[in-house]
């Protein structure tokens, strides 16, 4: 993220510091690398050698480096894309690269208070994978009249799981994208198995598997700003439709739960 980034070799872990933008991530470098000179902390920032412990890393700072290999995670578009008139923009939208966007587009979107949605997020990864499932389902409904209830049953909730992860693979990984796709994985798992999934108990081990595969992410700007935004909403959403009374109709109620998600966000 910004001039970092943490880099996986044959020598352990180093988390490089670079004089320009750091490489995307999934980009394999060939770099020449220093001692790094000690970064200014600001009063209040995290520690950086706490950072580095969790992240079981050294710092160093690379004096040149050069790509190799494929581009790892972020893929040319499909040609599609690449022809057709506002192809930059419905490639941004889809997987949050924006390296084919327009300035003049992405000055609009600033400008408009709509940047959001071109970076992609658990609202991305929920509407794909509900899709499938919903696809899935109505397709796999017929077979239960068979008898054959578990696959009906376990083929939407491994297709929806597989079309969370591998859209969270397109978009590079952001920490909301993780989120998410653990926490539709684990929901679609417990609807298979026929039992509920409490969203408090979805958002923990969420938490608890990135955190255990990447500590470092802890520290990240986005990991505490997806996981707090989903705290909020659980917290705030449910006591505003509860100010409703129970015949209220159910435009009222849909506006009532949205105004509470978009507070406690």
């Amino acid at each position: 993220s910004g001039r970092r980034a943490l880099v996986s070799s044959d020598a352990g872990r180093v988390e490089l510091s670079f004089s320009g933008p750091a490489p995307a991530r999934g980009r394999t470098v060939a770099a020449w690398y220093g001692t790094a000179r000690p970064a200014a902390i600001l009063e209040g920032d995290p520690d950086p050698l706490v950072r580095l412990r969790r992240a079981r890393a050294v710092q160093r700072r690379a004096r040149e480096w050069e790509p190799v290999g494929p581009a790892g995670i972020r893929q040319e578009p499909p040609e599609h894309f690449l022809h057709a008139e506002h192809g930059g923009l419905l490639w941004a939208l889809a997987s949050g690269d924006r390296s084919l966007l327009p300035s003049h587009h992405a000055e609009l979107l600033r400008n408009t208070g709509v940047s959001h949605l071109i970076a992609i997020s658990g609202l991305h990864v929920g509407l794909v994978s509900g899709i499938v499932w919903l696809a899935l389902r109505i397709c796999c409904t017929p077979l239960a009249h068979f008898g054959w209830i578990r696959l009906s049953a376990w083929a939407p909730a491994i297709a929806a799981s597989l079309a969370a992860t591998g859209y969270a693979a397109l978009a590079g990984w952001p920490a909301s994208a993780q989120r998410a796709a653990i926490m539709v994985s684990a929901a679609a798992a417990a609807r298979a198995c026929g039992r509920s999934a409490d969203p408090w108990n979805l958002l923990g081990a969420a938490a608890v598997i990135m955190l255990l595969s990447e500590p470092s992410e802890f520290d990240s700007l986005g990991f505490q700003l997806s996981f707090s935004a989903v705290a909020g909403i659980l917290l705030v959403a449910p006591r505003f439709t509860r100010l409703l009374p129970p015949d209220t109709p159910w435009p009222a109620s849909w506006c009532a739960a949205s105004l509470g998600a978009s507070f406690g966000a």
